[in-house]
């Protein structure tokens, strides 16, 4: 007599991660999808000068969405290697959505002006925190089913987002000046975003490397197990 058992096999453990080669696949790719997810809003930003507060923050919304999307096929592609499992689908959602969250946060200055430096510090401090974390906070709710303590992610990302916009900062401030054509406006702020695409595709994949390193990740368990008596 041959029985058949529909059971949930246990999990297996997933192959070992080459760190040198998914920290160079990552930083390569993440850094060509951010400098070309963030030349649309940095081209947006630069044509949208002049208009209205409203206008601006929609357009810039708009192209943030773009740039999170573009963001997301590029460490969707990265992550095949190491985590087959993921759908692109589900964390180019994930990743666009954050960006829309970030960049909504990050536009309230258009819309506010200073009166935004009289609201409360800790509701300034909640922002940052908001505008730092959210994409990393999205992609969590997919890498926790892959990875042990996968609620690394969210301080690692909002991390390395902070140092990206801070050399954004440092290369873009001193060479943007009023006055200047749009042409050399974009130029500017595709250089700056160049340099913040590589900081945060490095600091990403590092972090990224080590959380996968960890002992006991595991593989979603096959649906089906056959065993057999006579």
């Amino acid at each position: 007599m041959v029985t058949i058992r529909l059971t949930p096999q246990a999990q297996e453990q997933a192959p070992p991660v080459r760190r040198a080669g998914l920290w160079w696949r990552w930083t390569r790719a993440v850094t060509l999808g951010e400098i070309a997810g963030f030349s649309v809003p940095a081209v947006v930003a630069a044509l949208a000068l002049g208009a209205g507060p409203l206008a601006q923050l929609a357009v810039i919304l708009l192209a943030g969405i773009a740039e999170g999307a573009i963001l997301g096929l590029a460490q969707a592609y990265a992550l095949r290697t190491a985590l087959p499992t993921i759908a692109t689908r589900d964390w180019v959602r994930a990743t666009a959505g954050g960006a829309a969250i970030a960049w909504t946060v990050g536009a309230l200055p258009i819309m506010l002006g200073e009166s935004l430096l009289r609201w409360p510090p800790a509701v300034l401090a909640l922002l940052a925190m908001t505008l730092l974390a959210a994409m990393g906070l999205l992609q969590w709710r997919l890498l926790r089913q892959h990875a042990r303590r996968a609620w690394w992610w969210v301080p690692a990302t909002a991390g390395s987002w902070l140092a990206a916009l801070a050399a954004f900062a440092l290369v873009t401030s001193p060479l943007w000046q009023e006055g200047q054509p749009v042409f050399l406006v974009i130029a500017i702020g595709v250089l700056g975003g160049s340099v913040m695409a590589f900081t945060v595709a490095a600091l990403t994949g590092a972090a990224l490397v080590g959380l996968l390193a960890r002992p006991g990740r595991a593989v979603p368990p096959t649906p089906t197990q056959v065993s057999g008596t006579r």
